[in-house]
């Protein structure tokens, strides 16, 4: 049974499936059955809606932050949550039907596709899998999640007792995940939304060059000490963390899509050096930019449909 029939992805009028096809990876681990969506948008603000409904397979899907709202529909619930930097982990047990809506700003998507009954086979104990749930503020068990995907895009078959390790460590994640927010936000130390997007505009404008701590704080009329203190309540990153990710998913998407060189990325990304960038990307990929580049690019779904999921 094909694991795309059961996902439908659609954008605005524009987005034809086509463009949307040279977006999306798909990768699967032929030694442990397991797969890999991993979108890699334009930066355009479109609209786009991802829905599933798979039968025969649990997903476990990070949301890489968002510079907009993002919305996920689980059956009869759903979960809201504003621009962040953090990573936010929906789970989508076998047979649920999900809806995702968010906007198109070359944050990643990272889809985590698992045969039904093996994550609830590696649960020690008797307690059984969770119940759905979106966008849980959660990053040990992102980590978790993100530790599965590094090794399903390396492709080694000797990584197989890694992938199992790794994949019960995730199961047993699972089961003790809680939302790392709790309580009614304190209003002195809101940042306003309106300087909240002037100051993620600024950085997403001024990726390639250096961006100092003085100047976004500037934008919202703060001292840098006040500043970090908000921003990283709103974000849930401070303000150098959340230049970093920004870089990094700017970057991924230029390794992924473009034909420019790793120089040339690391340039229009604000990248010391090509030598810093290869680093920074191996650490939150698992693999050197160049080897991203040879897994990811025969494995762009060009040309082909999402099939209708099924429940529709």
């Amino acid at each position: 049974m094909s694991i795309l029939e059961h996902w439908a992805v659609t954008g605005g009028p524009e987005h034809t499936q086509e463009r949307l096809g040279d977006e999306i990876v798909f990768v699967r681990h032929r030694y442990t059955g397991l797969a890999l969506l991993v979108a890699v948008p334009d930066h355009d603000g479109g609209p786009q809606v991802v829905t599933l409904q798979d039968p025969v397979r649990d997903v476990v899907i990070v949301s890489c932050g968002s510079l907009y709202p993002v919305t996920v529909t689980l059956g009869t619930q759903t979960a809201r949550c504003g621009p962040h930097s953090s990573d936010r982990v929906t789970f989508v047990p076998a047979g649920t039907r999900m809806v995702l809506e968010y906007t198109r700003d070359c944050s990643m998507l990272c889809v985590l596709i698992v045969p039904a009954g093996r994550l609830a086979a590696m649960r020690t104990g008797s307690a059984p899998l969770p119940e759905s749930f979106g966008l849980r503020d959660d990053a040990a068990l992102a980590e978790r999640v993100h530790a599965v995907c590094r090794l399903v895009l390396r492709q080694s078959e000797t990584d197989n007792p890694l992938i199992e390790q790794a994949t019960s460590q995730l199961a047993q994640g699972l089961g003790q995940s809680v939302t790392e927010s709790s309580g009614q936000p304190d209003p002195r130390i809101a940042l306003p939304p309106h300087k909240l997007r002037r100051v993620l505009a600024h950085i997403d404008a001024n990726l390639d060059r250096p961006i100092t701590l003085r100047e976004l704080a500037g934008l919202a009329n703060l001292s840098p000490y006040h500043f970090t203190r908000v921003f990283k309540h709103a974000t849930g990153r401070s303000p150098y963390d959340h230049v970093r990710w920004r870089r990094i998913t700017r970057s991924t998407a230029l390794v992924a899509r473009s034909e420019l060189k790793i120089a040339e990325i690391s340039a229009s990304t604000g990248f010391a050096s090509a030598a810093h960038f290869s680093s920074a990307f191996q650490r939150a990929a698992g693999i050197p930019p160049l080897q991203f580049r040879r897994v990811v690019r025969p494995r762009l779904l060009s040309g082909r449909s999402f099939g209708p999921a099924r429940g529709h």
